[in-house]
């Protein structure tokens, strides 16, 4: 029962999720807060949801490494950088690197996907693992390079935190973030020799 049960509720809360950030991207609030705080708030609560609630646990358990993988497409939202910075609607400072460092991310989750999941041998665990840990410091360096070029001005990063830019920050980056977590639960557990 609870693996049928556990999509239903994935997306019901997904759903929840995606509309709260609509929300707070419409409504002005984003734009007092550092993007970031946003990312690894909702991070948090993804993550405790998984957790404490039994039947997104089982979910994780069972879940393909494929879908996981593929979710991280969605940082071809790196061209938008690219085009931001270029217009000069983005700091080009923070979003030349980011932009090309989520492209890269997103062009090798393809391959990866589709060539190296399901994991069946040490070589298909290695590459899933090389991919997820890139992609893992390149999330991590966008946030750390977004903090340290805002400081308390939210002018350079601004777009961010407005529809539909401010989506970045309160829904993909946290879901992001989750399936790497994930993938590397996944690995240690599907450990191949």
């Amino acid at each position: 029962m609870a693996a049928t049960r556990s999509p239903r509720l994935l997306w019901t809360i997904l759903g929840v999720w995606f509309v709260i950030a609509i929300v707070l991207s419409l409504s002005g609030i984003m734009a007092r807060v550092l993007p970031p705080v946003f990312a690894f708030g909702f991070t948090v609560l993804a993550l405790a949801a998984l957790a404490l609630t039994p039947t997104l646990r089982a979910w994780a358990e069972t879940v393909s490494l494929r879908p996981l993988v593929l979710y991280h497409t969605v940082r071809f939202v790196g061209i938008v950088f690219l085009i931001g910075a270029a217009q000069g609607w983005l700091a080009a400072e923070w979003a030349v690197p980011a932009g090309w460092g989520d492209i890269a991310v997103a062009a090798l989750a393809l391959p990866v996907a589709f060539m190296a999941c399901p994991v069946t041998s040490r070589g298909r665990w290695q590459a899933v693992l090389a991919w997820n840990t890139f992609g893992l410091l390149d999330i991590l360096f966008v946030l750390g390079s977004a903090i340290s070029l805002v400081g308390g001005d939210l002018n350079p990063l601004f777009p961010l935190t407005q529809f539909p830019l401010g989506l970045i920050p309160t829904f993909i980056v946290p879901l992001i973030l989750v399936t790497h977590g994930l993938i590397y639960w996944r690995l240690l557990r599907e450990r191949v020799s």
